[in-house]
């Protein structure tokens, strides 16, 4: 995954900070394009149904015949 695809802005200097947070606010990602964090979740979250936890706790109680 290239870094760049997370939504928000990657800052290196705190001098760069405030103006990240503005330009977030206003939606827009460095090159000042519409960024939502919908089009990352939907691309890199999509498997996630609240249910993981379960699923590795079931998984263990099988291993371990628990």
């Amino acid at each position: 995954m290239d870094i760049r695809e997370i939504p928000g802005i990657i800052v290196k200097s705190e001098e760069k900070l405030a103006d990240a947070i503005r330009q977030e606010d206003a939606g827009k990602d460095a090159g000042g394009e519409k960024k939502t964090p919908e089009t990352f979740l939907d691309m890199y979250m999509s498997a996630c149904d609240g249910h993981s936890t379960a699923r590795i706790a079931d998984r263990i109680v099988k291993e371990r015949n628990l």
